[in-house]
Parts: structure tokens; sequence; C-alpha cells
């Protein structure tokens, strides 16, 4: 009798370790989604860099004008590498 109390309370223990363990796991995503600077799902347009084809905001956007089509960046270093390949592919 007394083994069968001591396994209950050792696995109601064990299944509070294991719940405590899941809700600090979740806090935790949370608090890093928050400090990644992920913006709000406000439905503003999403646009796709051309070099590194990552989807940003339009608001966030480096915006440039490159053979008359408008172009968005996510970086100025995208922007330049972008500019160097169309250079190189002008060229053949």
């Amino acid at each position: 009798m007394i083994i069968r109390l001591i396994l209950i309370v050792i696995a109601v223990l064990l299944g509070l370790v294991v719940v405590n363990w899941f809700l600090q796991f979740l806090k935790a995503a949370e608090t890093r989604n928050k400090q990644s600077g992920a913006a709000p799902r406000t439905g503003e347009p999403m646009v796709q860099d051309p070099f590194c084809h990552t989807y940003l905001p339009k608001s966030a956007a480096l915006h440039q004008e490159i053979g008359g089509r408008s172009h968005y960046f996510c970086s100025r270093q995208c922007a330049d590498k972008y500019r160097e390949q169309e250079a190189v592919a002008g060229r053949r």
C-alpha cells in the first residue's frame, strides 16, 4: 500500500515537472518572438528581395529603381549584390 502511494506521488511530481518545463518553453518562445522584432500581422503587403528571396513588409524594404523597374531589398548589401549580378548578366 505504501509503495503504491509513493509511486503515485512520484508520478504526480514528474507530471508537474513536465508541465512546468513545457510552460517555461512556451514562455521562452514567446519572449524570443517579441525580442526578434517581428512585425505584427497587420495585413501590410509583403515584398520579396530579388537577391536573397527574403520576404519583408513593403514599408521596411529598401526601394530602388533598376532598369526602369521597381525592386525592394531587405538591405543595402542585397541591393548592391543584385546590381552587380545584373551588371554581369548584362555583359553576356
